[in-house]
């Protein structure tokens, strides 16, 4: 693939800095000697290159966040669920079980809204 422009360079690189295939030292030697950049063009393409990564990853971490909060508040539920059920079979009620289901659920739907506004 022919990369002329820091542009091109941005678009065809980011996936393999992304993926840690590559680190940006990596990236700039090879444009450098393969594709024959200057060093203002380096400059530019790498300055480009990681503002499009940081952009990537702050798009990106929303969604995975989501997921982990969902798994969490799935586990905090069901352990409240599980302590709830514990303490009535030994004669108490605690409202720390009560507290850690609600907080379960309210995990659970945020993590539900958060996962509707990311993949809109």
């Amino acid at each position: 693939m022919a990369i002329n422009t820091p542009a091109q360079a941005v678009k065809y690189y980011l996936p393999f800095f992304v993926s840690n295939r590559l680190d940006l030292g990596a990236i700039k030697k090879e444009l450098r000697t393969t594709h024959q950049f200057s060093d203002e063009d380096v400059l530019i393409a790498s300055r480009s290159l990681s503002e499009a990564h940081v952009k990537h990853m702050a798009e990106n971490t929303d969604t995975a966040n989501a997921y982990f909060k969902l798994v969490l508040g799935g586990i905090i539920f069901l352990g409240g669920i599980g302590l709830t059920i514990f303490l009535l079979e030994k004669g108490f009620i605690a409202y720390v079980s009560f507290f850690a289901i609600g907080a379960g659920l309210l995990m659970i739907a945020q993590a539900i809204r958060n996962i509707r506004l990311n993949t809109k």
